[in-house]
């Protein structure tokens, strides 16, 4: 026989008796709500739950911080971040390029969340403990980047828990600007590269002249070389797509003077490979001190920037097709590259003068 309803003093909020776990003779309460068609479980008695904790849940419910999923067992976060652990784990062999942001979760968990959250229900987070852990968060200092990560890990390991929490990421501008601000400093920076006849320089000049990503050059073959028809295959691309881009001039002589020397990679890390990013990374960041380039200066991001940057000032070159040569999903990434250089500010304060 199905256990009846029992009827509490907090409107929406409903009891069904249930076996007591561990305890095959005794019965608990198990809280219910009703909300917009479907039946929640809000919480059961011998997790400390009752009618009122029952209702500040519904409540909460119905301004949307949590949703759950009808049969809702009233797992912890530690719980859900070990599924989505073992989930990933599982997997992993065939999302490899997932590993390291799952890594940097890893960490953004343990430092961040397990101690706040991991003993928590994911059912009894209330509008008061969000705001509070958002406050705490901003008073950290961390960059709204980090804090958006980590806002969005949560999120994802309720979801591991049929949960979803909705909660308002922080506004994230990543206009950043660590690239010489005007076109003397840019080509003095070009012929330092120029004349260190190296293979990281030459790696850093690929990206300043085609605007491609550091795992991207570091992942060209000579097979991804097109002379005939002047085109550069990219595979294995961050956001999953595969494309061509054009070889252009300033490349192609980069790419002339490369020597063949057995391995499929235009630039071959140890015995023939592809190179170690974090050490290209570590070169490439060594060159440019060397240079005079602040020490926040991030060597591939800055000239993939600068590259986009040199078109968008240019004015011959419009939205649509940088977001083509940058390979961009979402046209807005694109238009934070748009900014205008110094140079490109003295020719509207020219023009200015005769418009007004």
């Amino acid at each position: 026989m199905a256990a009846k309803w029992i009827k509490t003093k907090y409107p929406g909020v409903r009891i069904k008796m249930a076996k007591w776990p561990g305890k095959p003779d005794k019965l608990g309460k198990v809280y219910w709500g009703r909300l917009r068609g479907k039946t929640y479980r809000l919480g059961d008695e011998w997790t400390g739950c009752t009618p009122l904790k029952a209702s500040k849940l519904l409540a909460d419910l119905k301004t949307g911080v949590v949703v759950p999923a009808k049969d809702y067992k009233g797992k912890t976060f530690a719980e859900g971040y070990e599924k989505y652990g073992n989930t990933f784990d599982s997997r992993k062999d065939k999302f490899k390029k997932e590993l390291p942001g799952f890594k940097n979760e890893a960490s953004l968990w343990r430092v961040h969340l397990r101690d706040p959250f991991g003993h928590r229900r994911v059912d009894s987070l209330t509008h008061e403990d969000i705001n509070k852990f958002l406050g705490d968060l901003r008073a950290t200092g961390l960059t709204p980047q980090t804090r958006a990560h980590i806002i969005k890990l949560l999120i994802k390991i309720a979801k591991y828990q049929d949960f979803t929490l909705k909660i308002d990421k922080p506004v994230v501008r990543n206009e950043r600007v660590d690239m010489p601000a005007d076109q003397a400093q840019y080509t003095a920076f070009v012929k330092h590269l120029e004349e260190k006849k190296h293979p990281v320089s030459d790696m850093m000049l690929i990206s300043i002249y085609s605007g491609l990503r550091r795992g991207e050059v570091a992942r060209l073959k000579w097979s991804d070389i097109d002379t005939a028809n002047q085109t550069i295959y990219i595979g294995d691309q961050k956001n999953g797509m595969r494309s061509f881009i054009p070889l252009l001039p300033h490349a192609a002589q980069v790419i002339a003077r490369q020597e063949r020397n057995g391995s499929p990679y235009l630039f071959p890390g140890k015995e023939g490979g592809c190179r170690n990013l974090d050490k290209l990374t570590a070169t490439a960041k060594r060159i440019s001190l060397k240079f005079g380039m602040p020490k926040n200066h991030r060597p591939f991001h800055s000239l993939r920037h600068w590259f986009a940057t040199m078109l968008a000032s240019s004015g011959k070159i419009n939205q649509y097709t940088l977001q083509q040569l940058l390979r961009h999903k979402d046209p807005s990434m694109t238009q934070r590259y748009s900014h205008l250089t110094n140079s490109a500010f003295d020719r509207v304060r020219e023009i200015s003068k005769g418009v007004f």
